[in-house]
């Protein structure tokens, strides 16, 4: 028998929602009038970069790296405000996870959250 945590259920349409919004703004996606739509292949990279940053974010929580460490450091990379903005909300939601003290554990949630980010992302992006 499985313990189901509500928290963690609503994670992922938050973060949908957040996804959506960044990857249509930085894939220019036109406005609900235009017939254009960003293809498979521009949204397969934009949710990969994405999955990639969440996964070295966690990696980096699960490391014991300050949060203030992280969010100066994706500060630096000089990224448009929408990058920016999704960025610092991927880092709030990692802190928002609990921190493992074996390497087994710390792995798994670093796979099993940039899997959760990848996931909001390509649904967000196939609606």
């Amino acid at each position: 028998m499985s313990i189901i945590d509500p928290v963690a259920q609503r994670r992922p349409t938050r973060l949908a929602a957040v996804l959506a919004l960044v990857a249509l703004a930085a894939l220019g996606a036109p406005s609900a009038g235009s017939a254009q739509s960003p293809d498979e292949q521009q949204i397969h990279q934009l949710c990969e970069s994405i999955e990639g940053f969440a996964r070295v974010v966690m990696e980096a929580r699960q490391a014991g790296v300050s949060m203030a460490e992280i969010m100066e450091r994706a500060a630096e990379q000089g990224f448009p405000e929408e990058i920016h903005n999704l960025n610092r909300s991927l880092i709030v939601e990692a802190y928002e996870r609990q921190q493992f003290l074996y390497p087994s554990n710390q792995k798994e949630a670093a796979e099993d959250f940039a899997n959760d980010v990848a996931l909001a992302c390509y649904q967000g992006l196939s609606n």
